[in-house]
């Protein structure tokens, strides 16, 4: 079995052809239909990202010596070359405040401290204020809270382990699209974006205009700033003509080839108007109702035919 990885992206479907009913053309590439595995095209349709957001509420916190501590954590933008450390050990902000008992007095104690922390160069978190509530931001759209934790300190100078530390909230937080807000918190989810402009570019390695501004003319596409994409992609085996294995018991050898095709938003529907006589197509939904991921792109070298049916 030999396997191998296509990638295309299409801004215009100038060079996708339908040949009666047995075959077809994308991007100088054909296609016999009765080598698409199952005759099956999955799509998946892009998602535009948005940071996370985490408010603190100050107000049953109230002339209280407290300690605020909120755990985050990042997914690496290139998924699967390596893991951060933020990634993998997470990483605490951590408030240590005596409120004052007036409300927006409070706030601003909340606020001050917060800003002082996320000042630090390169700090992944940004934040804001609304009324008497801090906002804390991720800085990009891989970053997301766990858990955000606040004991209160009734210890004058000295503590003694945890008889003078008592736990008044501790929340878990679910990486979904709901929106959670109780009486000590707010938290909105980051979402990652999928087939959008930046995710094309790190995730695929698509060369830049830097690396391209000398090439020839018929050189492949890139991805238009600011557009999204539409994954479409397919298994594609082929029988290797005259490259035998064991003959003896019968062994064959093929090729089989992952094609996957990034088309821009506006010409998803031509695309599968110009294919749906020929093949089939699924949606392969980017996230489950648990915030999981459905979609898995592979590397050539993991991508075969049976892969691709265990999936």
């Amino acid at each position: 079995m030999f396997n191998f990885q296509r990638e295309v992206v299409l801004n215009n479907l100038n060079d996708v052809k339908v040949f009666a009913t047995s075959a077809f053309r994308i991007e100088g590439a054909e296609y016999n239909v009765a080598n698409v595995d199952d005759k099956k095209v999955y799509f998946t349709n892009p998602i535009a990202g948005k940071v996370m957001t985490i408010g603190i509420k100050a107000h049953k916190l109230l002339g209280k010596h407290v300690q605020i501590i909120i755990e985050y954590s990042s997914r690496p933008n290139y998924r699967g070359d390596f893991g951060a450390a933020m990634w993998k050990f997470r990483k605490p902000l951590v408030l240590d405040l005596v409120l004052s008992e007036d409300l927006a007095t409070a706030g601003k104690q909340v606020w001050s401290a917060v800003s002082k922390v996320i000042s630090a160069p390169n700090y992944p978190l940004t934040a804001h204020k609304s009324g008497n509530e801090t906002y804390i931001d991720g800085k990009d759209c891989y970053i997301y809270c766990t858990r955000m934790t606040i004991y209160e300190i009734t210890c004058d100078d000295s503590c003694q382990a945890h008889e003078d530390l008592k736990r008044l909230y501790k929340k878990d937080y679910q990486q979904n699209d709901e929106k959670y807000a109780d009486d000590y918190s707010v938290y909105i989810p980051n979402r990652e974006p999928f087939g959008t402009y930046d995710y094309l570019i790190q995730n695929l390695r698509l060369p830049t205009y830097e690396n391209l501004r000398f090439a020839s003319a018929s050189v492949p596409e890139l991805p238009i700033f600011g557009q999204k994409y539409v994954q479409f992609s397919f298994s594609y085996t082929v029988s290797r003509q005259n490259i035998g294995g064991v003959s003896v018991v019968g062994q064959k050898v093929a090729s089989n080839t992952l094609h996957t095709f990034y088309v821009l938003e506006s010409l998803a529907d031509a695309f599968k108007k110009s294919l749906k006589s020929l093949v089939d197509f699924e949606e392969l939904k980017r996230y489950d109702s648990n915030h999981k991921f459905n979609v898995t792109v592979l590397p050539a070298a993991e991508a075969t035919k049976e892969d691709v049916k265990s999936e």
